[in-house]
């Protein structure tokens, strides 16, 4: 019975996961939803906003100076 499900429902559902994983970046999207999802994903892992990390142009010349 295993053999039999595998082939009939988890064979298909990999495959078409596989598919919509590997064509994700051929389809349209606003940039409304890019954002949206990007800023989730952010969130989900803790990260700070972009503005909060790297550096300005002024931290970056102080820094070369140094040397």
């Amino acid at each position: 019975m295993d053999l039999i499900d595998f082939r009939d429902r988890v064979r298909p559902l990999a495959r078409d996961l596989t598919l919509m994983d590997a064509t994700k970046k051929y389809q349209r999207a606003s940039i409304d939803e890019i954002a949206k999802e990007r800023k989730e994903l952010l969130s989900e892992l803790g990260e700070p906003d972009a503005a909060e990390k790297g550096y300005s142009s002024g931290e970056i010349g102080e820094g070369s100076s140094r040397k």
